[in-house]
């Protein structure tokens, strides 16, 4: 269930107890990490930072095309609001 996108809001509206929040929010970030490294937005960086909001993209402090914040961000912000 935590592997389709489509579930994440559902799994962190249903949890009330901040660790399973918190496990289920790693598991999204690990995800997004993820895919973040296999589209090679960090380029060479080992260091990867990174914010996903209703505004922008931002890896590495540097602001991500409007595609590529426009597709993480209808795969990963669920909720107007919500970040990463």
């Amino acid at each position: 269930m935590i592997n389709d996108p489509a579930n994440w809001l559902a799994l962190l509206k249903q949890y009330s107890s901040s660790a399973e929040n918190l496990a289920i929010q790693k598991a999204i970030i690990g995800h997004m990490r993820d895919e973040i490294a296999t589209q090679r937005l960090a380029g060479t960086d080992s260091t990867l930072s990174f914010r996903l909001d209703g505004i922008e993209m931002i890896v590495n402090d540097r602001k991500q095309p409007e595609e590529v914040y426009q597709r993480f961000k209808e795969r990963y912000i669920k909720v107007p609001g919500y970040y990463l």
